[in-house]
């Protein structure tokens, strides 16, 4: 058993383990965010994500992000990245939001979040200092829902990566 306390409140917790399994017990990892967006999610092809969105030849970016547009949806552009080769996977996906930020970038962060809500959960980060930000995560994705200045206009963008992030780019929509 063991306590932990402090000003705010207690956890107690009782542990009634097989010797064997000292740690506990081993779990699947904790799912709950999203993966992306329809039609592309962390971990799909880069053949069937092209093919859904029916992108013979879509724009590759500098940084190789692939340029694709959504017919639908909140969404009026979104960037993804690969895994290098042809059947590559899904690594990163950023999206940027149909609707024009208003002047408070929270209230557009808000209006986003209400309309994930139940793919994101409780805000776990909120970043401060120059644009706002808020974030998610469970035991293998990262979401950030964010505010961007690009050319004087603030956008909201969301971004979705494998988690933990290790190394790669992280470069805004843009840019």
């Amino acid at each position: 058993m063991t306590l932990h306390r402090d000003a705010g409140g207690a956890e107690l917790v009782l542990a009634d383990w097989p010797a064997d399994r000292p740690d506990g017990a081993s779990l699947p990892p904790l799912e709950f965010v999203s993966r992306g967006v329809e039609g592309c999610r962390l971990g799909d092809t880069r053949k069937e994500v092209l093919a859904r969105f029916k992108a013979d030849r879509p724009q590759v970016l500098p940084d190789d992000g692939v340029v694709l547009i959504p017919e639908k949806g909140p969404y009026n552009a979104l960037v993804v990245y690969f895994e290098e080769g042809a059947e590559g996977r899904v690594t990163r996906i950023l999206a940027r939001h149909r609707a024009q930020a208003p002047a408070d970038a929270n209230v557009a962060l808000l209006s986003a979040w209400n309309r994930e809500w139940e793919r994101l959960g409780v805000v776990r980060r909120i970043d401060v200092g120059g644009l706002p930000g808020w974030g998610w995560h469970d035991d293998r994705t990262r979401v950030r829902i964010f505010a961007h200045q690009d050319r004087g206009e603030v956008q909201i963008l969301t971004e979705w990566r494998p988690w933990p992030v290790s190394g790669g780019r992280n470069v805004a929509f843009g840019q």
